[in-house]
This record gives C-alpha cells, structure tokens and sequence, in this order.
C-alpha cells in the first residue's frame, strides 16, 4: 500500500469530519495526528515530521497565505503536502495565492473513495499519474461503449 508509511497531521474542529478523516487514513495504515487549531497544529508540527497537512479552511480563514507561506518556508515542511478540504468554493476562487501553495483542495461533504483518491494520488511519481489517468480514462471509456450495446 502506498500510504501505509505516511504520517498526517490533521486540522479539523469538527470532530464528526476529524473522526472520519482518522478512520479513513488509519485503515489505509497511516499514522494520524488530529489537532483542532491552528497553534495546535504549528506546535505539533515543531515537534515532529508529516507527509501531509489536511486542513479546514475555516482553521486559517484569518491569514491564510501567511499560515501556509510560513508553513512551506520550513526546510524540514518543504516536501509536506497540503491539502484543504472545504464546503466554502468561493474562499479559493477570491484566494488565488492561496490554491498556488495547495496540493489539494477537496469540497465538502466528504466522500471516503474521491478522497482517499486524490491524497494517494499527490505520493505518487509524474509518470505514475499520467499512467492512471490514462487507465482510468480507457476504462470508462469501455464502460460507456459496454453500456451502448
């Protein structure tokens, strides 16, 4: 499995989405860090190593260009990946700069297989992605010519 050795720091103050977020990560044999402000996650990041920040973007609505700079000038964050999940689409559409800086940005309600999707997909390599893009891109192509018939 692709995401059995990644580490995740989770930002979510909803506690149904912070459970749900652990469980689906968990299951795939993550280990998971749930913390619910942003101060929280800043220390929790001090201390240790992460291969992914999911974050609310309600937790950085207040300075989020400088809360996700400060987090990618780190040397140690640099390869972090840093995704956002959101039921807020204008946020990111008046927010330029901010998706520049994004991995990910993922819309709200949750939904367990697009997410675990689009997280597995930002560990793997360029040419791993085209080959599954193009794979998926042939399947449903003969799913829709079967369906003709």
């Amino acid at each position: 499995m692709l995401l059995n050795t990644k580490s995740f720091l989770v930002l979510e103050h909803d506690e149904v989405n912070a459970l749900l977020l652990r469980s689906i990560l968990e299951k795939q044999g993550c280990k998971v860090t749930v913390v619910s402000s942003a101060s929280q996650a800043e220390a929790e990041l001090d201390k240790g190593s992460f291969d992914a920040l999911i974050m609310e973007t309600i937790m950085i609505q207040a300075d989020p260009n400088g809360f996700i700079a400060r987090l990618k000038e780190s040397p140690a964050r640099s390869e972090m990946k840093i995704v956002v999940i959101t039921s807020d689409q204008v946020f990111f559409k008046e927010n330029a700069e901010v998706n520049q800086l994004l991995d990910a940005c993922l819309l709200k309600p949750i939904d367990i297989s697009n997410t675990l999707q689009e997280i597995t997909s930002l560990f793997l390599n360029r040419n791993l992605k085209q080959l599954q893009k193009f794979l998926y891109s042939k399947d449903l192509l003969q799913r829709q010519c079967l369906s003709m018939n």
